[in-house]
């Protein structure tokens, strides 16, 4: 009776050692296909990806074109009120340098485009309050040029 009780025991304890092992061993099988999906997926993107990059471009040349642009600013007399970084156009209104006063007039249609040039010209203070009323006071504007090398697609 002794012998028919070890022997279910050992088997008791064999059956329960196998399906453990068993479970673990599936276990890791289904890890590995979520893995092996997830590498498909991410590759399958990246195809899709590059495929799609490649059909933007494909049958459209490109060239490198250097493009600047314009920073103009008031360095004397101006207050710049607006420009135009791509072409270099700007207006701008007189400022006197002594009491602040900005005129109302804006002047218009003005372009520089070249590295370290400069706009001179010369303003009369409107304030009569000012100990500069009336008289000619300068004005000076400028700008610097910055560029970049881009490829543009024809």
């Amino acid at each position: 009776m002794k012998n028919k009780i070890l022997v279910l025991l050992a088997a008791v304890l064999l059956t329960a050692v196998l399906l453990t092992a068993c479970g673990t061993g599936s276990k890791q099988a289904d890890e590995y296909e979520v893995n092996t999906i997830d590498y498909e997926s991410y590759f399958a993107t990246n195809r899709d990806v590059q495929n799609k990059s490649a059909d933007t471009t494909a049958g459209k040349s490109s060239h490198a074109e250097y493009v600047e642009t314009y920073f103009i600013f008031a360095e004397q007399g101006a207050v710049v009120t607006w420009y135009d970084s791509q072409t270099g156009e700007y207006k701008y209104k007189c400022k006197c340098e002594e009491c602040g006063h900005v005129s109302s007039s804006e002047h218009t249609n003005h372009r520089l485009t070249v590295q370290g040039a400069s706009y001179n010209s010369s303003y009369v203070c409107e304030n009569s309050d000012c100990i500069m009323w009336g008289k000619s006071q300068p004005v000076k504007i400028s700008c610097n040029v910055s560029g970049e090398w881009v490829d543009v697609y024809d």
